[in-house]
């Protein structure tokens, strides 16, 4: 028997009714006890509950947090409401004629300095039911906080600390309205995320680890269904091998080898006994969005400080809350980094247990670069639910180099996401240094050129060491000045609103906006949490861009690339067909050549290449998977036991420094 296991209780008396405890709103714990007659003697046990709470943090990626607008931009667009972005609403908002929006109504929707995270704010409830059918559209995005919020279902089921209070018997009586289970998921920050991508891990977290043991009516203790044991559905999974799933969908991982879900050799599985250790203890799963339109820096910090509000909320109402785990989601990771650094966010590191990373594009994204200068295409499959929204994300971000220059040249979170001076590819097959992940090749694949090529120092000005085989992309591509055909600005793209800047151009403030985007990543470049695990994707069939690559249309021997000069450029193959660019550029002899940019070619997840950029993460334990997209990483049934598998382990590790409960 472990040693953890849970000793026997006396049975609750048949003329008792036992209530668990739960998670109430504002970090209260609590049960819903109905005030009766004075003639219903009928008593009631409480189970009191742990005293430690570890809160579980959801960082969403970019785009991955609702964003509202403040008062004043709303005012001057005549805006009638204040959605910048809410992918759960997708129907109701973005109608043709909001995604279809100009470049500089794009700029000044998606400006950092007039948006903010779309919280939810009881507090602002409108009293009253709306009558629905008398709305418009833009009405319903007045109404109250939990209508506003809907993304997270008023249906909400029982799940983990998460309970609906139970329907009134007859004879009680009703005083203060309790907190639904949805009401306090908004309060934990589920609504202001994209639920429609984060809620199945946000549910299976708070089920899985809020649940581990139960009681049966002989007061024995033991894992709850949850938690499927080897040879407990023999007639489903085989003799002496686990179920698949437990209950609530939640995945198996006890006696699971770690291989299944992509990670090396030699890693020991989840136990009982791992369970069992770390059961007395609350998980309460937390969403913190932050405004990605912003540097990741800025977002640190604001992210900092709303851990310290959970973790005030629960050490307020007597609970011990000084640890906290984070998962992340893509640009996320970034940000986790950042919490890990004092001069963005204070000493909150010593507070982070560990942190869960999926997908994170570590050394940024060659796709970026790719919008910049053509937009993108639309993903096949569109009558799927996730291809929907991902294709609804494309065309908000723009499906053309001058849509989405006006967004990712005025955001300092867009702009993290280009490949960072380590972001690398090394040599081929034959020992050539193909480095470069910007290229201008012949239709025979023969590489005339290559950027980033020129070397960084060995020590950054930002303090980081860096490696003699990393090139600097900000001279080489991101400062590259008009007239060089390879730059990622066109300068006539980045400020179609008119915005106005103080002692200098809307170029040079971009300029500085790059350089300051590039310090960000030599600063996160080691920053990494000791207890680490991260998951991505390598996929054949869901291809990134590694490399960005031009391909020159017509044959012969020219001059060298860099001598080459732009005559014009578009955001459409010859057919039309948005996010495949082609320039015309004009060689020093006169000839005129047409450039076009080849399709993504790496494996990855559809947006982050794995070699260049996923798997240059440094974990504990790294799990390479197959099978999903990017967008929807936190759908797969991988991710979601990984996840599980490392939260564990590293509670497990922590759990071994707790005091023993007393009974």
């Amino acid at each position: 028997m472990s040693r953890y296991k849970p000793k026997p209780i006396a049975p609750c008396p048949p003329d008792r009714i036992t209530i668990n405890s739960y998670a109430l709103m504002h970090g209260e714990a609590g049960g819903y006890i109905p005030l009766t007659l004075v003639s219903d003697t009928v008593r009631y046990n409480v189970v009191v509950p742990p005293e430690r709470v570890i809160p579980i943090i959801l960082l969403p990626g970019i785009m991955g947090s609702n964003l509202r607008q403040t008062a004043e931009r709303q005012e001057q667009m005549g805006r009638s409401n204040n959605v910048v972005w809410r992918p759960d609403a997708s129907m109701l908002y973005f109608q043709p004629g909001r995604i279809l929006q100009p470049p500089s109504r794009r700029q000044r929707m998606l400006d950092p300095d007039s948006t903010e995270v779309d919280r939810y704010d009881l507090a602002a409830e409108e009293a009253g039911e709306p009558d629905l059918e008398r709305l418009t559209l833009d009405d319903l995005f007045r109404l109250n906080a939990n209508n506003r919020h809907k993304n997270v279902p008023d249906n909400l089921p029982d799940i983990g600390l998460l309970r609906n209070p139970p329907a009134l018997p007859p004879g009680s009586i009703e005083r203060d309205k309790p907190f639904t289970a949805a009401e306090v998921a908004r309060w934990r920050g589920w609504s202001e995320v994209a639920y429609g991508f984060y809620g199945t891990v946000l549910q299976t977290l708070e089920e899985a680890l809020n649940n581990i043991v139960c009681v049966n009516a002989q007061g024995e203790a033991g894992l709850s269904a949850n938690w499927p044991v080897p040879g407990a559905e023999p007639g489903s999974a085989g003799e002496g091998k686990p179920a698949q799933q437990g209950a609530h969908g939640v995945p198996a991982v006890i006696g699971i080898d770690p291989q299944e879900w992509g990670a090396s050799g030699g890693l020991p599985p989840v136990s009982e006994d791992d369970l069992y250790c770390i059961h007395d203890c609350w998980y309460p799963v937390h969403a913190i969005g932050y405004n990605w339109t912003q540097s990741n820096a800025v977002s640190a910090g604001k992210v900092a400080e709303r851990i310290r509000e959970v973790m005030k909320c629960y050490t307020d109402n007597g609970r011990l809350c000084d640890k906290v785990i984070i998962i992340t989601h893509s640009m996320g990771g970034l940000v986790a980094s950042a919490l890990l650094h004092p001069a963005y966010a204070g000493n909150i590191a010593d507070s982070i247990l560990g942190i869960v990373h999926s997908v994170q594009p570590a050394t940024g994204a060659a796709e970026t670069y790719k919008r910049f200068r053509a937009g993108a295409a639309l993903v096949p499959n569109a009558g799927s639910k996730e291809s929907f929204k991902q294709n609804m994300t494309t065309r908000v971000l723009g499906r053309r180099g001058r849509q989405a220059t006006a967004v990712l040249a005025n955001t300092p979170g867009g702009l993290e996401l280009l490949p960072a001076p380590h972001y690398a590819l090394g040599r081929d097959g034959a020992g050539q240094d193909t480095s470069g992940w910007l290229q201008v090749q012949t239709k025979q694949h023969q590489v005339l050129a290559q950027w980033p090529s020129t070397p960084l120092a060995a020590v950054t000005a930002a303090g980081s060491a860096a490696s003699y085989a990393d090139k600097d992309p900000l001279s080489d591509i991101y400062l590259a000045g008009p007239e060089q055909w390879w730059r990622l600005l066109n300068p006539q793209w980045i400020n179609p609103a008119g915005k106005q800047y103080e002692n200098q151009t809307a170029y040079q403030a971009v300029q500085e906006r790059l350089q300051r985007a590039q310090a960000f990543h030599h600063t996160i470049r080691d920053l990494y949490h000791p207890n680490t695990y991260a998951s991505y994707g390598e996929n054949t069939d869901k291809l990134a861009y590694g490399r960005v690559i031009w391909q020159v249309q017509e044959e012969g021997v020219w001059s060298h690339p860099r001598g080459w000069r732009l005559l014009s450029e578009a955001y459409g193959d010859k057919q039309g067909n948005k996010g495949k660019g082609w320039l015309k550029v004009q060689t020093p002899e006169g000839q005129t050549l047409t450039l076009l940019l080849r399709p993504e070619a790496d494996a990855g997840d559809d947006t982050v290449p794995s070699k260049a950029s996923a798997s240059r993460q440094r974990a504990k334990v790294i799990f390479v998977q197959k099978g999903y997209g990017h967008a929807n990483s936190y759908s797969d049934p991988k991710v979601l036991a990984s996840t599980l598998y490392s939260i564990i382990k590293m509670v497990r590790e922590h759990a071994e420094t707790w005091p023993e409960r007393e009974d």
